[in-house]
């Protein structure tokens, strides 16, 4: 394999030979991936297609280095076959040298959704269930200012507009005039 230096020393001589390094790290880096995560999962290629809802023929292409024709649509069926995300991202040639050189099964291996949770652990889950709470107590603030306060204001406009009278904040002074300076320039 490549060291660091070795592959920047290449990137640096030819942009097509960087073009054509992140096309084949990409035509093979995907495949290489969905074969590590369903090896890691003990999963045949008919499991995964079952999971992702694909046929057996389309992960078989799918972790074929040599097809290349993958679509985001089949990558990311798959992705959720194994419920983790994919995030295909641009990078700076730096940081995609990094991930070549450490790229092992062991370093493709994303553990699904549920085995997240699982690893969170309580603590992070209680804090998890906290915010939720924040988030409902908030609704509920909500939910008796939208059938209390925002029904009473109404109100007390239909009211004060059925007398001919403004509502009391419309008669408020500006923000920031002291009431001496806004009467005088009324009355000028």
């Amino acid at each position: 394999m490549n060291t660091v230096s070795e592959l920047w020393r290449k990137f640096a001589k030819s942009r097509k030979y960087r073009e054509a390094f992140v096309a084949s790290t990409f035509k093979k880096g995907i495949p290489f991936q969905i074969r590590a995560l369903r090896k890691q999962r003990g999963w045949s290629q008919e499991q995964l297609a079952a999971n992702a809802d694909l046929t057996q023929g389309v992960v078989s292409r799918a972790e074929d280095p040599n097809y290349g024709n993958l679509t985001f649509n089949t990558i990311l069926r798959i992705a959720a076959g194994f419920d983790v995300a994919f995030i295909g991202r641009f990078v700076r040639f730096s940081e995609l040298d990094k991930w070549f050189v450490k790229l092992s099964e062991k370093s493709a291996e994303v553990p699904s959704f549920g085995e997240e949770v699982f690893a969170l652990g309580a603590e992070e889950l209680e804090e998890s269930q906290h915010a939720v709470e924040n988030v409902q107590e908030a609704e509920g603030i909500f939910a008796v200012l939208q059938k209390n306060v925002i029904p009473f204001d109404k109100k007390w406009k239909a009211l004060t507009e059925e007398k001919g009278q403004r509502p009391m904040l419309a008669q408020r002074e500006p923000i920031g005039e002291p009431a001496h300076a806004a009467r005088r320039s009324n009355a000028g």
